[in-house]
């Protein structure tokens, strides 16, 4: 290690906004960390290689400090240990793109930690001279900005918008902060405080530093408020002496003892992806803005050894179903060849209608859109979610049979409501803003 008169540590406490992958899909051999006291944590080497990515597109100035081939590293991150943990295991299917129906055998299995966990990023930065400590703190101010933002991602999964953070403290006038310290060892006391080991410099940081105002995180906001007077299927094709819950999508999950109905967030985004790559063929548009928008995967490093694909910039929150009305609906397979019924393949589905309590979807825009990306993720979402909300474009299986067909009450977009009426959007105070955005996505590829 290099020769160093000051030291800076940092803290950023997180709360987990969405979901956090932690094993199943095409990463089925991966499982959660666990330290020496068996709590679950995120990984050092797993932050550095998120922040890193993000530092270096955000200041390429400052990215030298995290470390290359040629040099090491001035600053060093630690585990990140995980509090509240709730681990649920979901369920998923492929959709064809093409068609919109599912692949066959796709049943996908996938565990994630629920939202709420908490935990706290930690960095440690040792500088020559205090130019050198202004630098690491504008890597920590960059981090916090990237977590503020929505920038920063941990874990799998980043492209349908998992392991998204929001910072937990938050100041009078809205802004986020992180607590920081910092150490001058050419002072006899500081230095005595360095050498008390590095968990009680890390309980010292007291120090605020402030980060992007809570209003940079999003961008544009949408809350569809509909009812499923259709049903939705959420248990369906067993026969009858079958376990009706193991053939079909999870769309539930045990709080305690307690059985919560919910729609995925992954599944309003597979359909809103879906939509937008419908659109862009109409239109013509590259499908370069789809994935500058909804996020791509990662194939590997670039030539300049960064990690290729990049995270959605559109986020869907879990859509909690409250109150449904269960039915169980008995069918049967018939013989297309002879039309009579095939011996043994009585079904047992089940159904939620919606009508008490509306469910809600929201959807909001957020991280680093330029002006016209921006215009045109808001005409993407907002058609998508009219025509949801109209019953042109079902969710989940069973859309043959008449299953999944939403009916509007309200979109509210930037807390302004638009009515449904005759299955049809009222935009009113917002139509010039929604029409602005389509001839910007009309005109996008132009």
């Amino acid at each position: 290690m290099k020769q160093f008169t000051h030291v800076f540590y940092g803290i950023i406490n997180l709360r987990l906004d969405s979901v956090l992958h932690v094993g199943g899909g095409e990463d089925a051999s991966f499982h959660m960390a666990v330290n020496g006291e068996d709590n679950f944590i995120i990984p050092a080497s797993g932050i550095a290689g998120a922040v890193g990515h993000y530092i270096q597109m955000a200041d390429a100035d400052v990215a030298v400090l995290l470390g290359n081939k040629e040099y090491d590293s001035s600053i060093y991150f630690y585990d990140a240990v995980c509090e509240k943990v709730n681990i649920e295991h979901r369920t998923g299917i492929k959709i064809d793109n093409k068609y919109g129906t599912v692949e066959g055998s796709s049943l996908i299995n996938m565990d994630y930690i629920s939202p709420g966990m908490e935990t706290r990023i930690r960095i440690q930065g040792f500088a020559s001279n205090e130019n050198e400590l202004k630098q690491i703190e504008n890597v920590y101010a960059h981090i916090g900005n990237g977590f503020a933002a929505g920038s920063i991602l941990l874990g799998a999964k980043k492209a349908s918008g998992a392991g998204r953070f929001v910072i937990n403290d938050v100041g009078a006038n809205g802004s986020f902060y992180g607590k920081v310290l910092k150490l001058d060892l050419r002072n006899e006391k500081e230095l005595n405080r360095y050498l008390s080991g590095v968990e009680k410099c890390f309980s010292d940081c007291n120090e605020k530093k402030i980060f992007k105002d809570s209003g940079n995180s999003i961008l544009d906001t949408f809350v569809l408020e509909a009812s499923v007077p259709s049903g939705l299927l959420v248990g369906g094709g067993s026969t009858e002496d079958e376990e009706i819950e193991a053939n079909n999508v999870n769309m539930y999950r045990l709080l305690g003892e307690k059985k919560e109905y919910f729609i995925p967030g992954s599944t309003f985004k597979g359909i809103l992806r879906s939509y937008a790559e419908m659109v862009a063929d109409e239109l013509k548009l590259p499908q370069e803005l789809v994935k500058d928008i909804y996020g791509s995967k990662s194939d590997g490093l670039d030539d300049s050894g960064q990690m290729t694909g990049n995270p959605s910039r559109v986020i869907v929150r879990d859509c909690v179903i409250r109150n449904p009305a269960k039915v169980m609906h008995n069918r049967i397979k018939i013989d297309r060849w002879l039309g009579g019924t095939m011996n043994g393949a009585k079904m047992v589905e089940e159904v939620l209608y919606i009508d008490k309590e509306p469910i809600s979807v929201e959807v909001s825009i957020s991280g680093e859109l330029n002006t016209k990306q921006r215009a045109a993720a808001n005409a993407l979402v907002y058609l998508a979610l009219r025509d949801i909300g109209a019953g042109l474009v079902t969710v989940g299986s069973g859309r043959s049979i008449g299953h999944g067909r939403l009916c509007g009450k309200k979109l509210n977009i930037n807390g302004v409501d638009c009515r449904f009426k005759d299955w049809q959007l009222q935009l009113g105070e917002k139509e010039a803003f929604i029409s602005s955005c389509i001839r910007e996505l009309e005109e996008y590829g132009a």
